[in-house]
């Protein structure tokens, strides 16, 4: 734009030059009456200058009296000012009358005067102070005024008889001004029609330029209204300057019937609330966050609103509101916590409950077992006291019950096996696996050994656990191999223990480092589609032939064992194959 400017003042210029040569050529006497305008104008602007003196020097006066009367500084200021300006005019009339020696005269007086009447003012507003100012200071001063003013009137006078004169001269030249006039309103009206094109063509870049503007704020403003937040703008006196459409939401009205409104006089009783306080802190600065409180019409919507200084160009202008609504997430904060509550109160009663099954079951168990050895007992008294007496078909079934009750109290002592896992207080210590293997492997050496079997393993760490409960685990998972071992081939078990990262169980991934504990065998397996089965209560895959013994709780409490550590237990296998048992149990518990 200033580019622009400069160029039509360039245009102007050459304009301005090619009157000057028109007229030139046109007219030789052009000059004169220039000159004698110029003389003209000298005339008036002497006067004016000594107009200016006169009233400068006044000025200076009447802030003297002003003081002088009121002993108020401040009216100093318009006589320090004043003289300084006399001074400077004093100058100009001296070099404007350097060709009227008559005028340079006059004017030398009027500058003594001046300069006589600034020492008397300056020894009044020194003496100001003094008990009795002399009367003749006053008298000095108003002789000084009248012998300046008559200076000055002597001075003007004389001004206007040359002022006539001059006029008579220019008079004489105005005859030739029509034909001069005339070019310069050719002139002029070309620079007019020039200027107009040029208005014409910045009110189209204008109004090019404003429906950029009103494309981009629409552009904002649909941003704004795209957001399901309300966002709200004020000014500094906290009238409203804009709203996006989920304000208008909030505030049920439209933004129409909102800019330029105070929001406290539309709704006057959210005046002196926390909101209102917020608003004015974040006016002065301050950043503010109000959660959970209800919105200006509807007290059951919670809101959580922001409050943000609006900064523009290093002043705060006004506030920047965002108002969320977040009622869905207070009441499932709610729903959470009075779930949470209702689980754990469940939970505890799941406890109770666990603690008086495990209770009853040891009880139970303990209190069956003495029924039991008592049938057994008798039984076999009857069978070896009575063996003459009886027919074949009762010892037939004084067998079969003795091995029931047999088979019923292993089942029992499995059951107070599976009770014993459960621990409530859990104390993790250092665990040698390697140790504890050795150690099974020497109290089963007879049935490994039965079995023409091996074991391998070697440099089996030292983890974090439950040392009794990782021998039980390591025991069972051996004796299971042993058990399901294939009658014509060497049994071989191998036990390997690493570290595994972020595994997937049953198709759920779990983060962290976790220790690896496989136990594998060339066992006779089971068939994969039992892989998670075979840790249920009492199952046996190989029904309850006397080929293979066992209550099928053996591996359930290796379950319930790695439960305890916080880890998972899977089973793999196919048929003839053998089987390999998996262990995860966190690196860090």
């Amino acid at each position: 734009m200033k580019n622009r400017n400069q160029s039509f003042d360039v245009v102007l210029i050459l304009f301005a030059f090619l009157i000057i040569f028109i007229s030139a050529l046109s007219f030789r006497r052009i000059n004169a009456m220039i000159s004698a305008s110029e003389w003209v104008s000298k005339s008036d602007l002497i006067k004016l200058k000594l107009e200016q003196t006169l009233s400068f020097v006044k000025d200076a006066e009447t802030g003297q009296r002003g003081f002088v009367l009121t002993s108020d500084s401040s009216f100093l200021d318009v006589y320090y000012g004043a003289f300084p300006k006399v001074n400077r005019l004093m100058e100009e009339l001296d070099s404007m009358t350097k060709d009227n020696a008559s005028e340079r005269t006059k004017l030398a007086e009027l500058k003594v005067l001046i300069q006589l009447k600034n020492i008397h003012v300056k020894r009044l507003i020194e003496n100001s102070n003094a008990p009795n100012v002399s009367k003749d200071l006053f008298v000095k001063g108003k002789f000084l005024m009248s012998e300046i003013r008559n200076r000055t009137l002597e001075i003007m006078l004389e001004e206007d008889k040359i002022l006539k004169q001059r006029v008579l001269v220019r008079d004489e030249y105005r005859a030739i001004t029509p034909s001069f006039s005339l070019s310069l309103i050719i002139i002029t009206l070309l620079i007019i029609i020039i200027s107009l094109i040029r208005i014409k063509n910045d009110k189209l870049k204008v109004k090019k330029q404003n429906d950029e503007l009103l494309r981009v704020q629409t552009y904002l403003q649909s941003i704004l209204d795209s957001s399901s937040d309300a966002i709200i703008t004020v000014d500094e006196n906290l009238n409203y300057t804009s709203l996006n459409r989920a304000a208008e939401k909030m505030l049920r009205k439209k933004r129409e019937e909102l800019i330029g409104k105070n929001p406290f006089e539309l709704f006057p009783h959210a005046a002196g609330t926390e909101r209102h306080k917020m608003m004015l802190k974040a006016l002065g600065g301050e950043t503010q966050q109000m959660d959970g409180v209800g919105s200006i019409l509807n007290p059951d919507i919670k809101i959580q609103t922001l409050f943000v200084p609006l900064i523009i160009e290093g002043r705060i202008k006004g506030v920047l509101n965002i108002a969320k609504d977040i009622t869905s997430l207070v009441r499932a904060n709610e729903t959470i916590l009075a779930t949470n509550s209702l689980l754990e109160r469940k939970n505890d009663e799941l406890e109770d409950a666990n603690k008086e099954l495990l209770s009853f079951n040891y009880v139970a168990s303990h209190d069956l077992k003495e029924p039991l050895r008592k049938i057994q007992t008798f039984g076999k008294l009857i069978t070896e006291q009575e063996d003459q007496n009886l027919s074949v078909n009762a010892k037939n079934y004084f067998a079969r019950m003795i091995a029931a009750s047999a088979r019923m109290q292993t089942m029992i002592e499995a059951l107070l096996d599976f009770s014993k896992v459960q621990v409530n207080d859990v104390v993790y210590s250092a665990s040698n696996l390697h140790t504890l293997v050795e150690e099974i492997v020497e109290e089963r050496k007879e049935d490994i050994a039965e079995r023409n079997g091996k074991i391998f393993f070697s440099d089996l760490p030292v983890i974090n656990a439950i040392p009794a409960l990782m021998y039980q685990l390591l025991s069972n998972l051996i004796g299971n191999s042993i058990k399901y071992a294939k009658k014509d081939v060497a049994l071989a078990i191998n036990i390997r223990v690493g570290l595994a990262e972020d595994i997937v169980v049953n198709a759920r991934s779990q983060k962290g480092l976790f220790w690896k504990i496989t136990v594998s065998d060339n066992g006779i397996g089971f068939d994969p589609q039992f892989a998670t089965k075979v840790f249920d209560l009492f199952q046996r895959l190989h029904g309850n032939s006397n080929v293979y013994e066992g209550t099928g709780i053996g591996l359930t409490i290796c379950k319930k064992i790695v439960q305890n550590h916080k880890g998972h237990i899977l089973a793999d296998s196919q048929q003839n194959e053998g089987a390999t048992f998996t262990v995860f149990i966190p690196q860090n518990l």
